[in-house]
């Protein structure tokens, strides 16, 4: 039961297109919990793990900015931020999901004149991650960081798409689209609304409010993140230099 509702963290609505079948020996530490095996994508239905076929593996490097009491993290890697885009839509199309929402890409690309690719993939590098962060002891805020080859090009163009604001000192956007990161890639990333947008080095942070992201903000600025945390170091001790993706889940943070 615990696991289970974990790995409904951070997206419930990804699961279920991750892959085809798969198979996980659990191996149980003093402290941490391992899951390995393999699985398998499939060709039909099309699934998560597709979007991925053909893409070189690359190296995690976002974590020098995340909090230090980050709870879960979703990363994903790929060569080309538009042909994943590309396959994520094929997906997200051939499962429906665009259907159950009230808003997707075309219609908001009709609506603003926003174009994924002019003002977003072409500024891309190749990764992207969801990041939960328990707050008040009771909720998680959710996050999503993409990283740039030109993030503060890339924050000045989406001024056009929303209200530049600043909150506690740190300049923010309130989006007119709010659920970009999901509709970009995918299900993976299905958090509910995250319209506000700042920068932080060569990566865009989605939140949910101008409040998370502050308290993200301050976190950063105190040095405190998560590549320096010796659970997340005795986490990485056991993934690969390079990689498509992996999940972290703090349990420890997760249930205080």
């Amino acid at each position: 039961p615990v696991l289970s509702s974990i790995l409904k963290n951070p997206g419930p609505s990804m699961l279920p297109w991750m892959a085809s079948w798969s198979e996980v020996d659990l191996i149980i530490k003093n402290d941490e919990l391992l899951l390995n095996g393999y699985t398998i994508a499939g060709d039909d239905p099309m699934t998560y793990l597709d979007c991925f076929s053909g893409n070189g593996t690359h190296e995690p490097a976002l974590t020098s900015i995340l909090p230090y009491n980050t709870g879960s993290v979703f990363w994903i890697g790929f060569d080309d931020a538009s042909d994943f885009h590309n396959r994520v839509a094929g997906l997200m199309d051939a499962a429906g999901i665009q259907e159950e929402s009230s808003d997707d890409m075309e219609s908001i690309s009709k609506r603003t004149n926003f174009s994924p690719e002019h003002h977003f993939l072409s500024k891309q590098k190749n990764e992207a991650a969801l990041v939960g962060i328990l707050q008040d002891m009771s909720e998680m805020a959710y996050y999503s960081l993409v990283g740039m080859t030109d993030a503060a090009g890339a924050f000045n163009s989406l001024k056009s798409f929303g209200a530049p604001m600043q909150y506690n000192g740190a300049d923010m956007i309130k989006l007119d689209i709010d659920r970009l990161p999901e509709l970009l890639f995918g299900p993976g990333f299905a958090a509910g609304a995250q319209p506000y947008l700042m920068q932080v080095e060569n990566y865009l942070v989605f939140g949910g409010t101008a409040a998370s992201l502050g308290s993200f903000a301050s976190t950063y600025r105190s040095g405190k993140t998560l590549d320096i945390n010796e659970n997340f170091k005795l986490f990485s001790d056991n993934l690969a230099a390079d990689c498509n993706f992996f999940y972290y889940y703090n349990i420890h943070t997760l249930f205080e």
